[in-house]
């Protein structure tokens, strides 16, 4: 291992909590063995209806009818200048990422959120990556739009705001996703990583549920030309 590779890790140790250490040590080790940088992994999606899937759904409806209770809102522009708007979703079940570049654990999911893209957008399905990251706003920007590039990114990001990040109860880190319905609801909370099938599962549940009640308005307002990504890490200040 190079200095520069222990002094990356020591940085990573230092900013995470004790609860995430564990975690973050055998990811770190990972990605050294293999070169500092190593490309995000992430399992690829189970077929539509596969028997886990069913069980993941059946372990999620006492969430699904219990709301978590707390409003989510976002006006913005992304990444590229564009308005970012929660209420241009009404519609579409919505899947929000609250993540940075920097996090080991956010990485690792941004492959199941571009499968999820690829697959479920067609039925219904929008998502949006609300960014933390280190220096000005416009650095910011810059290493998203290259993250997104590099990775494949099909779906829009913004840089959060503390204002925003503040309508979260009880935030613990990153990465936190949260899904809404057709209607904007928020349904469905997750703190930390979490496994393809558990995404999959949740996201299947309430784009049936929603048919049911809700009409689906065109996917041309949310779709964008974009550039070509449980143990969760301690919110950044910096």
């Amino acid at each position: 291992m190079t200095k520069e590779q222990h002094a990356r890790a020591r940085w990573l140790l230092k900013r995470s909590s004790t609860a995430c250490r564990i975690w973050l040590l055998g990811t770190v080790a990972g990605c050294l063995t293999s070169g500092w940088g190593c490309a995000p992994t992430g399992g690829p999606l189970l077929p539509e209806g596969a028997s886990r899937l069913a069980s993941v759904r059946g372990e999620l409806a006492g969430q699904l009818r219990t709301s978590p209770g707390f409003e989510f809102e976002f006006d913005l522009e992304d990444v590229l200048g564009q308005p970012l708007r929660k209420r241009d979703f009404r519609g579409r079940v919505l899947l929000v990422d609250i993540w940075g570049t920097w996090c080991p654990p956010c990485r690792q999911e941004i492959p199941t959120f571009v499968a999820l893209h690829e697959r479920y957008g067609p039925q219904g399905l929008a998502i949006v990556g609300l960014n933390q990251e280190r220096g000005t706003a416009e650095a910011g920007a810059q290493t998203v739009r290259a993250f997104r590039k590099s990775q494949g990114i099909p779906y829009p990001c913004g840089l959060l705001t503390r204002p925003m990040l503040a309508q979260v109860p009880d935030f613990v880190g990153f990465p936190t996703t949260l899904l809404f319905d057709r209607k904007g609801n928020l349904r469905l909370r997750f703190d930390g990583y979490h496994e393809p099938a558990v995404l999959q599962g949740a996201v299947e549940a309430l784009l049936a549920e929603s048919l049911k009640s809700t009409a689906m308005e065109p996917a041309s307002t949310f779709t964008r030309d974009a550039a070509m990504p449980g143990g969760g890490i301690r919110k950044r200040d910096d």
